[in-house]
């Protein structure tokens, strides 16, 4: 008899004819064969060991879940047979829409547990078979057969635990103790009536306690028994489409279309209205990571960047800055990229703002000439550092010059010029005094030497904070020394005890990722000495006849010239060094 089947139906709609019910499995109509109540448990069987796991056939379409019959009581378990290979794990089909769930059975009675045997080895897990098409909900039917289990083993049954081995045999009995001995027997009564019964001796004492026999040995454990059958692993429920990352949303699997893993390119994917975050580090935390991969990507919150490791270093991803100007280097200091201007030019950025550090000095002064006298050494130029935010534009820079050393004869060096950056101004060295008169130049980033009875020069003038530089050392008049240029990190050194001053200490920079000293102060002198250069590129005070300028103040160094004493007429001071202007930034 021809069935009247709904044409155009949709996916797991149900149809019931003659009695009969059908589900739509999205290709065909599939009979529901309904559920007979489960029946009562049987004894199991000992378990054999496993075969190996069969290739995983194709799942097939999920029929509805029938009501749940009565579960009947346990059996008695199996022995644990030895565990199967483990077969490859199958992929995962998709999910089905689930049946309605049926009445739960009355629970049966609960069986004797069998003995532990030993756990069989778990078996490979085998590919998971393809996922049928998943169906509608429908009304409940029957339970539609499973697909073929993928590649995983059989685990053997649980065997019964090993006989309980025999109780060792109980120690020997100790030995009793010795018996008192016998009290004397009382005499016998003469015969005729019967005399009294005499008294009682008194009993003897008990002997003492033998010492208990040794426990026997302890029986053999039992053996153990084989390793019970493995149960049916449970099913996971994909969500979503093919290519969606699944996810634990409140408890159960969860995809999102805008979250998607491509198998075949290697391709992660994140959709319209979705955002990947990163973690985030200060400076300090992320040189101290260890271990880092090529590729590690990490948003740093000292410099407001995203960063990627390259195996070396961090690059910079965001707010990347394009730099010109001076000579431009991004390898001396890692991390960052240096400019350095050794005479006038124009700094410009790009693309991003960026807090950058600078280091600022200007030219040195010059020492003074006094020919069979004391020439003070000059001051070096004003030494100035920090950071500063830097938006995208151009920005001219200076770089000053050094001051002339004085000469020939009685004559003050001159000041140093100013170097600057953006609104940032480093003040030129003062020079160096000459003989008792007052150098009016001798104030300055950092003081020039004082003369016999002309005082030093101040330094940090104009004043800055912190302060640019240091005043220069005091002359004596008796013996004719002078004193030395003030420097960047300590004031010039004041003559004594016949001897001229020397310049004051410089100060180190790492800017450039190295260690460097700049802007010491140049060295006074005495009418038959001189004195020795210090480190940061202050000129050595020089004592003698010369017809050149010399012992000047190293270049870009900011150093003051040192001074000159001496006989003749052509005694010159030596020259103060250039400035420098140095810019560094993170990427």
């Amino acid at each position: 008899m021809a069935l009247n089947f709904p044409t155009s139906p949709a996916l797991n709609d149900i149809h019931e004819e003659n009695g009969t019910r059908w589900q739509w499995n999205g290709a065909s109509w599939t009979r529901i064969v309904a559920a007979g109540s489960q029946g009562f448990q049987g004894t199991a069987g000992a378990q054999g060991a496993a075969g190996a796991q069969g290739t995983a056939g194709a799942q097939g379409n999920a029929g509805a879940q029938g009501d749940t019959g009565l579960t009947g009581a346990q059996g008695a378990a199996g022995a644990q047979g030895t565990a199967g290979a483990q077969g490859q794990t199958g992929n995962t089909g998709a999910q089905g829409a689930a049946g309605a769930q049926g009445q739960t059975g009355n629970t049966g009675a609960q069986g004797a547990a069998g003995a532990q045997g030993q756990i069989g080895n778990t078996g490979a897990q085998g590919a998971a078979g393809a996922q049928g098409d998943p169906g509608g909900a429908g009304t409940t039917g029957a339970q539609g057969a499973a697909g073929a289990q993928g590649d995983t083993g059989l685990t053997g049954a649980q065997g019964a635990a090993g006989a309980q081995g025999q109780t060792g045999n109980t120690g020997a009995q100790g030995s009793p103790g010795s018996t008192g001995a016998q009290g004397d027997t009382g005499n016998t009564g003469a015969q005729g009536d019967t005399g009294l019964t005499g008294a009682q001796g008194s009993p003897g004492s008990t002997g003492a306690q033998g010492q208990t026999g040794n426990t026997g040995a302890q029986g053999a454990a039992g053996a153990q028994g084989a390793a019970g059958a493995q149960g049916a692993p449970g099913s996971g429920v994909a969500a979503g489409s093919n290519t969606q990352i699944q996810f634990n949303d409140s408890g159960s699997f969860a995809g999102d279309a805008g979250l998607t893993f491509n198998a075949t390119t290697n391709t992660l994917q994140l959709g319209d209205q979705h955002r990947l975050g990163t973690g985030t580090f200060t400076t300090t935390q992320r040189d101290a990571l260890t271990s880092v991969s090529t590729g590690t990507v990490i948003y740093n919150t000292t410099d407001s960047t995203l960063q990627v490791y390259n195996g070396t270093s961090w690059d910079q991803l965001s707010n990347v800055v394009v730099s010109t100007g001076g000579t431009k280097d991004t390898t001396s200091r890692s991390g960052y990229t240096v400019h350095t201007f050794t005479s006038p030019g124009t700094f410009t950025i790009s693309g991003a703002s960026v807090n950058a550090e600078y280091l600022i000095i200007a030219g040195g002064g010059g020492g003074a000439g006094a020919p069979g006298s004391a020439g003070g050494g000059g001051g070096a130029g004003g030494y100035r550092t920090g950071t500063t935010p830097l938006s995208p534009g151009s920005y001219p820079v200076t770089v000053g010059g050094g001051g002339n050393g004085g000469g020939p004869g009685y004559v003050a060096g001159d000041r140093g010029s100013d170097s600057v950056f953006s609104t940032i101004t480093s003040t030129g060295g003062g020079g160096g005094a000459k003989d008792n008169t007052f150098n009016p130049v001798s104030p300055g980033g950092s003081g020039g030497g004082g003369s016999l009875s002309a005082p030093e020069g101040a330094g940090n003038t104009p004043p800055t904070s912190p302060p640019q530089g240091n005043p220069g050392g005091g002359g004596t008049l008796t013996p004719q020394c002078s004193g030395g240029g003030g420097g960047a990190g300590g004031s010039g050194g004041t003559a004594g005890s016949g001897n001229g001053g020397p310049g004051g200490a410089g100060a180190s920079s790492s800017i450039t990722g190295s260690s460097v000293v700049r802007a010491s102060g140049g060295g006074g002198v005495s009418n038959t000495a001189g004195t020795s250069r210090v480190p940061g590129g202050g000129g050595a005070g020089l004592f003698g006849t010369h017809s050149t300028p010399d012992h000047p103040g190293i270049a870009n160094t900011g150093g003051g010239g040192g001074g000159t004493g001496g006989s003749g007429a052509g005694a010159f001071g030596g020259n103060g060094g250039s400035g420098i202007v140095i810019i560094a930034y993170p990427g």
